[in-house]
């Protein structure tokens, strides 16, 4: 009975001291509630250093850096009228990879929408797999160089294949060229720099096969949800970017020209924008765009929705050569198109309306301009809300 009667007191004191219940054994029992202490908590002394000794606060272990203030352009940006964007939606149509060969001209490419970090892997397993051993791999640059490659119903030639995996001009985009060589299989040609590639495919259908063949097996193996640290810089930046140039905004395009002029037009053809009337060889795109100045900021982020009040007519009451004929006498007008032909500077047009996309070769880059009807620049902000609505429409 003793052992019983100690084993039932040990366990009402071990509820007791779970439970937090004081009054079980009384105020003088057992255990005592310490939860109301802080009421009757006096003050702490300072700790008194000894002589010779000083205090220093101490420094924080993760700084918050400052916050970055500027816009894509560079500019800064006002955080008082910053609006958090519309959050992304988890899943989408875009969630597939999609891969396709395009073309312009004589010139092909693979384009798919997933990153190089994505592609790179997936490329190097596909010319293991096809036995189109990479001699030369420079990540940095997406470029691959393949060994000697003999084909079984040609054994008069022996091939080489150089590869260029590059950054598409959207983000997360890829674009995939492929270069073929082609040689006598007797000929003695050294592998090494002093190799030299020739400017197109010695033959197409070789080009075709690899392209091809390389754009099935990427459109069944590349995923959203793999990717390669390795991969993630391959190709340098992508092909389409926000900058100023002499203070003024533009879209920059690393892009040959002729591919550059057909994409800036397709994109005046989109939603949003109407093509009034294009020039080539001026390099001129006159173009409405339903943007007005006192809009709230923001309003262009999304554009689901136009009123009719804010449809750009669908015809100009003049023609381009008529428009280039009254430009403004300002210095950033004559600096812009003083060299085109036809332009002139003076009086303006009664009612002309819309704007000049202009497109300009520089420095290996393709500098796309946003001025309105007369050649003049526009305010920052309007110029950035076209040029953004433009950038996306690019392909």
């Amino acid at each position: 009975m003793n052992v019983i009667r100690c084993s039932s007191v040990a366990l009402l004191s071990t509820l007791a001291l779970l439970s937090g219940c004081s009054s079980l054994w009384g105020d003088k029992g057992m255990f005592r509630a310490r939860e109301k202490d802080y009421v009757h908590a006096g003050d702490i002394q300072p700790i008194t250093l000894p002589a010779g000794m000083e205090s220093a606060p101490l420094d924080p272990l993760h700084i918050i850096p400052p916050i970055n203030s500027k816009d894509e352009f560079g500019d800064a940006v006002d955080l008082s009228e910053y609006r958090v964007p519309r959050p992304v939606p988890l899943a989408n149509e875009d969630d597939a990879v999609g891969v396709k060969i395009q073309k312009l001209g004589g010139e092909r490419w693979i384009f798919l929408n997933a990153s190089t970090a994505q592609v790179w892997p997936q490329t190097q397993s596909f010319l293991s797999e096809y036995n189109v051993l990479p001699l030369k791999s420079v990540p940095e640059k997406g470029l691959i160089e393949s060994d000697w490659v003999h084909f079984r119903d040609d054994t008069s030639t022996k091939s080489r294949y150089r590869i260029l995996i590059e950054k598409g001009i959207h983000p997360d985009t890829t674009e995939i060229h492929v270069l073929h060589a082609q040689f006598p299989v007797d000929a003695n040609i050294a592998l090494d720099e002093s190799f030299v590639w020739p400017e197109q495919s010695s033959s197409s259908e070789r080009e075709a096969w690899l392209m091809d063949e390389l754009a099935m097996v990427l459109a069944e193996s590349v995923d959203n949800s793999a990717a390669s640290l390795m991969g993630q810089n391959v190709g340098g930046n992508t092909k389409a970017q926000y900058a100023r140039v002499n203070g003024e905004p533009v879209v920059t395009l690393r892009l040959p020209y002729a591919r550059a002029w057909a994409s800036v037009s397709h994109a005046t053809e989109a939603d949003g924008f109407v093509e009034y009337e294009t020039n080539s060889d001026l390099g001129l795109v006159y173009i409405g765009f339903p943007y007005f100045a006192d809009d709230k900021p923001g309003f262009w982020g999304s554009l689901a929705f136009w009123g009719e009040d804010k449809r750009a007519p669908e015809t100009s009451r003049y023609a381009l050569t008529e428009i280039l004929a009254h430009l403004s006498d300002s210095k950033d007008a004559r600096a812009a198109f003083a060299s085109v032909p036809g332009a002139a500077f003076g009086k303006e047009l009664p009612l002309a309306q819309g704007y000049l996309v202009a497109l300009e070769q520089k420095d290996g880059l393709v500098i796309v301009r946003i001025r309105d009807h007369r050649g003049a620049r526009l305010a920052p902000e309007e110029a950035k809300n076209i040029l953004r609505v433009l950038r996306n429409r690019l392909i």
